[in-house]
């Protein structure tokens, strides 16, 4: 639809330049049946539909980067366990490495650690408090939502660990309120400031996989969760010297119109 209304636009140029200058398709397809005149300008606003679409393609192919209070915040395609700086991994509140799903962020994020008795008892001590990682009956902690824990897993790369959704343990489900989400981001916005360290950090679009919205009957389209994502960096008052990226999947890429987005804020 907006490669349609460009070409149209470009149409609507063309035509009133002519006119300016005093030029008409009559001086050109004077001794042209009208039929045959249709066609051919038919065929150019195709053409000209096409190449805008091939150009639209390439440019949304490398994403774009918006500012926000001085933050620069990038939007593009790509996988997070490849980027270069903070992977920003949602998890849910008590940093289940046991009741997650097997598709989830989280637990590719255990894969990439390769999760064993070594790396389990590093990413406990990083998770609970030293003089609560001894007691099996404090072991498991429910942290606010929002909450960041650093995990540096050596030369293979630097995690945040967002709290980000309730567990419901009867239905191993992860569940919030949109609500909740809200203020999950704007929690999250000050654990970034708080923890960063002058690194890049890159963040997935973070409520699109398999957490529910307990208030919602249908899941928030990508386009919300992106918006919410970044009206409440907008809103917030923290200060950042390294970008934002935020990491969409070819597929969202390919149906998301990232390029409204430039304009909003």
């Amino acid at each position: 639809m907006r490669c349609a209304f460009i070409a149209m636009s470009v149409v609507g140029v063309i035509s009133s330049f002519m006119t300016v200058v005093g030029f008409s398709l009559e001086d050109i397809f004077c001794n042209i049946d009208w039929k045959l005149r249709l066609g051919i300008l038919v065929l150019f606003y195709l053409t000209l539909f096409l190449i805008i679409v091939v150009l639209y393609i390439c440019v949304m192919s490398k994403g774009i980067s918006v500012k926000i209070r001085g933050i620069t915040v990038k939007i593009k395609h790509g996988n997070i366990f490849f980027a270069d700086g903070w992977r920003m991994i949602p998890c849910n509140g008590y940093y289940d490495t046991d009741d997650i799903t097997i598709h989830s962020l989280n637990n590719q994020f255990l894969d990439k650690i390769k999760y064993n008795k070594h790396t389990s008892e590093k990413l406990n001590n990083v998770i609970r408090d030293k003089d609560r990682c001894n007691n099996k009956k404090a072991a498991k902690i429910e942290f606010p939502l929002g909450h960041i824990k650093t995990y540096e897993h050596g030369n293979d790369g630097y995690y945040m660990l967002l709290s980000f959704a309730r567990f419901d343990a009867r239905e191993k489900r992860e569940h919030l309120s949109w609500s909740q989400y809200e203020e999950c981001l704007k929690k999250m916005w000050c654990e970034i400031s708080r923890t960063y360290i002058d690194k890049p950090v890159f963040l997935p679009l973070i409520g699109n996989g398999i957490t529910r919205f307990t208030d919602r009957s249908e899941k928030p389209k990508p386009e919300e969760l992106l918006h919410c994502i970044l009206y409440t960096l907008c809103t917030s008052d923290i200060q950042l010297n390294k970008p934002i990226t935020i990491l969409l999947k070819k597929d969202l890429m390919q149906k998301m119109d990232i390029y409204n987005f430039r304009g909003i804020f």
